[in-house]
């Protein structure tokens, strides 16, 4: 199992300026190599505060000059909103120039909001998506594209451009998991289930994982890699932890407010709207990984129990939280949480290594 830094880089306060908020990423990116994350992974929304990045992809091939050995992710690519052929180079391109480091993480996307100003239509974008990784699997295995799907058509193009990484890079696909036709493609392709779980004890995500286990099964995998997201807050100063607390309950009504097409705006701000059966302050802190060193690690062994990950993202910003409260919080996850959680279980990485050594990733079964 390894860890990783998910930015989604909000802008609760509107007078934090987008470069300051993209450089305050970096800067968490660097702190994370330093801890030793296996990947920084960088979000992709458009047109709110709700994330200020529009391109992942961007955002790693910046990191990529400024960081050495941390793997950059897309977290994630939302498929449907590309042009297929430039985005199959643009992921050639970012693993060539960040010498093999790109993870590659895609989604189907969910906020009307966001297709609707693409000119584009939420209820295609799981048959899109599925048409977009054909066209990826084609350019990066074959080095040519020739296509004629119900959403794309490529006549036959030479693709000179292709990932440093072979097959192609690590495919991880963020939620679909009741979509059982993508998720039997993804386990014949041997990509990384990627789940959210943020404020929700391991408990929430274990018969998602129980259904997907079994189709992997199916296909003949014995193993299936598996990643969730939490979101985790560290600190020493008492009472520190409900603050944050409140930053996720204000991150988690944008997020419902966008996905179910509720959401109010004042032109690209998102207002702060209670979402019907949201947890409490009181429920966040009782199941997120928030609060002291050890009851953070207390939270994450429970996780790593119940769900054996073999990658666990880790957002310590969102909401307004400060950069001097992130960086905080992720210096003492590296100094006092992970040494907690290397006691009690040894060597982390050993935890679902078997799932990652099978045939490669991007490889159809």
């Amino acid at each position: 199992m390894k860890f990783g830094l998910f930015c989604l880089t909000p802008q609760r306060d509107t007078s934090k300026n987008p470069g300051q908020i993209a450089r305050e990423a970096i800067d968490q990116a660097k702190l994370a190599e330093a801890l030793d994350f296996e990947t920084v992974w960088f979000a992709e929304h458009h047109f709110s505060n709700y994330c200020m990045i529009p391109s992942p992809l961007m955002m790693c091939a910046h990191a990529a000059g400024v960081t050495k050995t941390i793997k950059l992710g897309t977290g994630v690519v939302v498929m449907p909103l590309y042009e297929p052929v430039r985005l199959v180079e643009e992921i050639a391109f970012v693993d060539q120039v960040s010498d093999g480091r790109l993870q590659l993480g895609i989604g189907s996307g969910y906020q009307d909001y966001e297709f609707r100003h693409f000119g584009r239509n939420l209820s295609d974008c799981h048959a899109q998506t599925l048409e977009m990784l054909d066209l990826i699997e084609m350019a990066c295995l074959k080095g040519e594209i020739a296509y004629d799907g119900k959403f794309y058509k490529v006549p036959t193009t030479a693709i000179g451009l292709r990932p440093k990484q072979k097959p192609l890079p690590t495919i991880y696909v963020a939620g679909l998991a009741q979509d059982m036709a993508v998720q039997a493609r993804i386990a014949r392709s041997g990509y990384v289930p990627f789940l959210p779980q943020h404020q929700r004890p391991a408990s929430a995500l274990v018969e998602a994982k129980g259904k997907l286990s079994a189709l992997w099964k199916t296909v003949g995998r014995t193993a299936m890699p598996f990643a969730t997201q939490r979101t985790i807050f560290v600190t020493r100063k008492k009472g520190e932890e409900v603050e944050a607390a409140e930053h996720m309950r204000y991150t988690l009504r944008l997020a419902l407010g966008l996905r179910f097409n509720t959401a109010e705006l004042d032109r690209s701000v998102l207002r702060e709207i209670p979402v019907a059966n949201e947890p409490t302050l009181e429920q966040i802190l009782e199941y997120a990984p928030m609060g002291s060193p050890e009851r953070v690690a207390k939270a994450l062994a429970d996780d790593i129990r119940v769900l054996q990950p073999s990658h666990l993202s880790l957002m310590f910003q969102y909401g307004g939280l400060s950069q001097r409260q992130a960086m905080t919080s992720m210096e003492l996850f590296g100094t006092e949480v992970l040494p907690i959680l290397q006691k009690e279980f040894g060597d982390l990485g050993a935890i679902n290594a078997a799932a990652l050594h099978q045939q490669p990733m991007g490889v159809p079964a």
